[in-house]
């Protein structure tokens, strides 16, 4: 397992989380998980976690950097951009 830091970009907020998964796909399930049980990111987090029903686009590595993934969704406000970071092994 390892720690991995959920950095989402929405509706002019940053929320930051951070989650133990296996790889950056699980990192990403869980977090969207804490979305919908726990309001991970307050009042937004319904709505972001709706915007990924149907599934997680697989991350997309960053260029020139390490342990480092972006996944987008669109939602009623505008792109949802979550850079996935995996900060500890």
């Amino acid at each position: 397992m390892h720690i991995y830091t959920i950095l989402l970009d929405y509706a002019g907020g940053t929320y930051i989380a951070q989650t133990r998964a296996t790889d950056e796909r699980a990192a990403v399930r869980d977090w969207l998980e804490m979305l919908k049980l726990e309001r991970a990111a307050g009042a937004i987090s319904e709505e972001v976690a709706a915007s990924f029903d149907g599934g997680v686009a697989e991350p997309t590595p960053l260029d020139g950097l390490t342990s480092t993934w972006c996944v987008t969704a669109s939602a009623s406000q505008g792109l949802a951009l979550v850079n996935i970071v995996k900060t500890a092994s």
